[in-house]
């Protein structure tokens, strides 16, 4: 797909970076360079492959701490901004950017929130700490592409339309333990891509299911949230239905305090994970859990 050509002058930005000693992206790059704050191998993944497909440039950091950092060396045109990551979380490090732009006299960065929770009053929230716009978990090309038209980043030409909302192929039933369609209408039905999301997400979840029981032995509650969380939208994101759900249950528990059901959850979470990793060694099967 050839590059869609950006619509937003960059020249009083590139003067700015000039004057404070940042390199703005190569001029014969790719229209857009954008940043993406996000601690979740698998989101990290198909957010890339996303927007690289469109002609830009990905720059990826894993929390809020990074991304000041790579905004203080690079002036980007946008920043995908995961809300919840370890060591800063992306409402602090917005908040930090906005104070930075006011002081300094720097043009406005767009920022664009990235939250699982998709609950009502979320975008609002959102938006009164200084996001320009915000994305529910799993991201679709569609909506990604959607919030680029909103904030004038982008045209329409030449990226098709997602399925509409309560079509047929938009419905993810809870049931499956491996959904597909849905996985695939997200990444606008690249088979390739999403080979290359489930061979990451494989290779990274008994990583993260690791950090999860070793802060259930500390009873370290906030990080127990944070895992179960961050396991849940991987989940939904390749169309691991049964696998997002469990991993829901893990974080509704925690936050009940109720430490004790963890044991059962995490084991039918390893039994169900395994069971995925057969089922989609099988490229045309979707199985139900």
């Amino acid at each position: 797909m050839a590059a869609i050509p950006k619509a937003i002058d960059k020249t009083p930005k590139a003067e700015v970076a000039a004057s404070q000693g940042r390199p703005e992206c190569p001029a014969a790059g790719p229209p857009l360079c954008i940043l993406v704050a996000e601690d979740d191998a698998v989101h990290q993944s198909v957010i890339v492959r996303m927007v690289e497909s469109w002609g830009h440039t990905a720059v990826v950091v894993a929390n809020g701490e990074a991304a000041l950092a790579a905004m203080e060396e690079t002036a980007f045109d946008l920043v995908l901004m995961d809300v919840e990551m370890p060591v800063m979380s992306g409402f602090e490090a917005t908040a930090r950017v906005r104070v930075r732009e006011r002081e300094a006299r720097l043009p406005h960065t767009r920022i664009v929130a990235l939250t699982a929770y998709a609950m009502k009053g979320d975008r609002e929230r959102c938006l009164a700490a200084g996001m320009d716009e915000y994305l529910s978990k799993p991201i679709s090309r569609a909506s990604l592409f959607a919030v680029l038209q909103k904030l004038s980043l982008t045209s329409s030409n030449g990226e098709p339309e997602g399925p509409a909302a309560g079509s047929p192929a938009s419905v993810k039933p809870r049931h499956l333990a491996f959904d597909r369609r849905a996985a695939l209408d997200r990444l606008d039905g690249d088979e390739e891509l999403l080979r290359e999301v489930l061979d990451v997400f494989f290779d990274d979840t008994p990583k993260q299911l690791q950090i999860l029981k070793d802060a259930i032995v500390r009873r370290e509650v906030d990080v127990v949230v944070r895992q179960s969380h961050s396991l849940k939208g991987a989940c939904l994101n390749v169309g691991a239905q049964v696998l997002g759900n469990l991993a829901l249950e893990i974080e509704a528990a925690c936050k009940r305090g109720r430490l004790t059901e963890m044991d059962s959850l995490i084991q039918d979470f390893e039994r169900g994970f395994e069971h995925l990793r057969q089922v989609t060694s099988e490229p045309s099967r979707s199985a139900r859990g």
